[in-house]
């Protein structure tokens, strides 16, 4: 599929176009610019499929160019077990790299999910916590995006 039919829904409101000025060529071109956007749209479609496993594979790749959303997403599917088994000590480390830039709804469920964890799985979400933000922290991930 591509970015343009999975962009169709949000691009129509009442069978007139809302991205006026935009046509499918300059999306596609986009696309091919912002591999974040692109690779949370496929995970999106993915989800909304109950492509699970798919929807996992593509938000993790956005999530490697800093794509908070994407991150967000791993979070929730971490800790609701979709896709994969209930991992909660990872959901927390997902989410806190979605609040690294300080958006308020991301923070709020990054300190729900910490509240709601026990001794183990805290220390484990930290030792986990290092590794990840080494690949998808931003320090690491936000070059990767400026190199496309």
């Amino acid at each position: 599929m591509s970015v343009t039919d999975t962009l169709a829904p949000l691009r129509a409101h009442g069978g007139r176009r809302r991205t006026l000025g935009l046509d499918d060529a300059t999306i596609e071109r986009l696309a091919a610019s912002h591999p974040d956007l692109r690779y949370r749209l496929m995970g999106l479609d993915a989800y909304e499929q109950g492509k699970n496993d798919q929807a996992l594979q593509s938000f993790r790749r956005a999530a490697r160019y800093a794509d908070k959303p994407a991150q967000s997403m791993l979070g929730e599917m971490h800790w609701r077990g979709t896709g994969i088994a209930v991992d909660r000590a990872m959901a927390y480390v997902w989410m806190d790299l979605a609040a690294g830039r300080g958006y308020p709804l991301t923070i709020a469920k990054r300190e729900n999910y910490w509240s709601r964890l026990d001794d183990a799985e805290k220390a484990r979400a930290l030792e986990l916590g290092t590794a990840m933000y080494e690949e998808f922290g931003d320090d690491a991930a936000k070059p990767r995006i400026e190199r496309v």
